[in-house]
């Protein structure tokens, strides 16, 4: 597993919340077998708690709301897929939290995660992808021994 660097809070009580973030990390990479996953939910974290400035127990909804929404490091607006990924990423350190008893609530609990198109293709039908993709016609060709390749006329 890569080294997560601990989130710096400004008491000297909070070690436990350190600890507890090491956990979570540990858990969530054995889990899942990610690496990639878990140094993304470690930048997270460590930008929303460094961001907010208060130990888990002491966040609000407003707080994860407003983070969650609000422009990243590019300085552009997330998109939905950026949104539900940072709720999500908050929301299952707090699920470990309180699995682990360290604090009694999820502040994502009363948000509601973002609509992402359900169809996966922008909305469009997937039959035939070259307008959206600015290909125009395309068709799907048979070759021996393969599997069915885009044509494009």
């Amino acid at each position: 597993m890569t080294q997560a660097t601990a989130i710096a809070f400004p008491e000297e009580n909070l070690i436990g919340w350190e600890r507890a973030l090491y956990a979570f990390l540990v858990e969530k990479e054995r889990r899942s077998g990610s690496t990639r996953t878990v140094e993304g939910y470690s930048r997270m974290l460590q930008h929303f708690f460094g961001r907010v400035s208060k130990p888990p127990d002491q966040v609000t909804t407003q707080e994860v709301f407003v983070w969650a929404h609000g422009r990243g490091l590019s300085g552009k607006d997330p998109s939905s897929v950026t949104i539900g990924a940072r709720m999500a990423c908050l929301s299952s350190f707090y699920r470990f939290l309180i699995r682990m008893d360290i604090v009694q609530r999820n502040p994502c609990d009363k948000l509601e995660r973002p609509r992402t198109c359900e169809r996966g293709d922008g909305g469009h039908g997937s039959e035939d992808p070259g307008p959206v993709l600015g290909l125009g016609q395309v068709r799907l060709r048979e070759r021996p021994g393969r599997r069915q390749q885009p044509g494009y006329d």
